[in-house]
């Protein structure tokens, strides 16, 4: 599981978070590792968590950067978020 928070420097807030939930899901297509995501906006941001397949830590880091890059670009709506924070969750 990855831990992504991203927020928005022209103060653009989204108030569904299925937008954002949705647009990782496009990004994801062509590889297919995205098993769930759980997404949660206020006006300062949104955070979430990121439920990957297959993948080592660091690769499962650097491939959520990825698709939130790939993401934000593919939607208009999204223009100006950018990601603050990207790290593994501890699984216990």
């Amino acid at each position: 599981m990855v831990h992504v928070v991203a927020s928005c420097a022209e103060g653009r807030s989204i108030a569904d978070p299925d937008l954002l939930a949705a647009a990782f899901r496009r990004a994801d297509e062509r590889c297919g590792r995205l098993e769930h995501v759980r997404i949660h906006v206020s006006g300062a941001g949104a955070r979430g968590v990121l439920f990957l397949s297959g993948m080592a830590p660091e690769a499962a880091q650097q491939y959520c950067r990825e698709l939130f890059e790939q993401a934000v670009m593919g939607h208009p709506e999204l223009t100006g978020w950018s990601l603050s924070h990207c790290a593994m969750l501890p699984v216990t």
